[in-house]
């Protein structure tokens, strides 16, 4: 699971490295707009995945809770 996490953050990471420098070469005010907004809904992602994940290890514990 571990491992899977890590490559999903690096998978993550790259993209947005790769959306950064696409911003660098397209000058446009709206080529940096939508940059702009697909760092913004990355990062939305990145945090519902956290908290979903978050949630689902909460839900987890009160299941090994209710077990003893």
């Amino acid at each position: 699971m571990e491992h899977q996490a890590g490559e999903e953050q690096e998978s993550h990471h790259m993209l947005l490295q790769a959306v950064a420098m696409l911003s660098s070469v397209l000058s446009s005010e709206t080529a940096v707009e939508v940059d702009i907004q697909i760092i913004r809904i990355f990062t939305r992602i990145r945090q519902m995945l956290a908290d979903h994940t978050e949630l689902r290890l909460e839900v987890e514990k009160i299941k090994k809770k209710r077990k003893t």
